[in-house]
């Protein structure tokens, strides 16, 4: 981020920066690209080239993310289920769990944003349309819970069901390298952090797509191999960016 800003006005500045070690697509925000000029990205990735910088297209991660699409619908948290219970990746679909028949989502936001597309991020996580969870109900993706939910519209219109996706969990975030900022109500999690630093030696090699556990979001981490195969269905509302570094 401070190459990115440096270069904004020192474009020598910059490249020297680069030079220098300086990763010039370390930021906080999963938009690293966004730092440049477009004129300028070139001489950025010859500069990183020459110092050993990796591209962050190399990086064996992908975000699931919200892909912005004209008039589409938003939503907040599911209605009928315990409040966060779905945002913390809790198992419903197991003996002792049930997932409430009733849940569902209302349609927030302004009133002309009506329009439902394939994927929509919601406050506790992703709901996706039919057509993705057959999609994935053919990849078999261990541990991967698909809930279905009713959509109302704000005139209380039905518009049918979707269903919320709740991966996995898994306690893989290498809390230093990803400098975790610890929750001061509950210690024992996590409210942000700066970098996407996974230790694979936690992580379940089978699991194309999982949960961050620990973490107070609802990001949902993919696989690049995974992620290319669930862009290429050419499904709506949906993206797969890069993770922060």
């Amino acid at each position: 981020m401070l190459v990115g800003r440096a270069a904004r006005h020192d474009t020598k500045l910059q490249l020297w920066l680069i030079e220098q070690g300086a990763d010039p697509w370390a930021t906080d925000c999963h938009d690293s690209r966004a730092w440049f000029e477009e004129t300028l990205v070139p001489a950025v990735e010859a500069a990183a080239k020459a110092a050993g910088i990796v591209a962050p297209e190399t990086s064996p991660w992908r975000v699931l993310e919200a892909k912005r699409e004209h008039r589409g619908a938003s939503f907040d948290s599911v209605r009928n289920v315990e409040y966060l219970d779905l945002g913390k990746g809790k198992r419903f679909l197991t003996p002792r769990n049930a997932w409430p028949k009733n849940a569902r989502y209302d349609f927030a936001g302004n009133k002309a944003d009506d329009k439902l597309f394939d994927g929509h991020q919601t406050h506790d996580g992703f709901i996706v349309s039919e057509r993705v969870r057959t999609w994935l109900d053919a990849q078999q993706v261990p541990g991967l819970e698909l809930l279905p939910v009713a959509l109302r519209d704000r005139n209380n219109k039905a518009r049918g069901t979707y269903w919320a996706l709740n991966p996995l969990p898994q306690d893989c975030l290498d809390t230093r390298r990803a400098h975790a900022h610890w929750n001061h109500i509950a210690p024992e999690s996590i409210s942000d952090y700066s970098v996407l630093a996974i230790d694979e030696t936690k992580l379940d090699p089978q699991l194309p797509l999982f949960r961050v556990a620990r973490l107070n979001s609802s990001l949902i981490v993919v696989r690049r191999a995974f992620a290319e195969a669930l862009m290429a269905q050419g499904f709506t509302g949906l993206a797969c960016g890069l993770p922060r570094r």
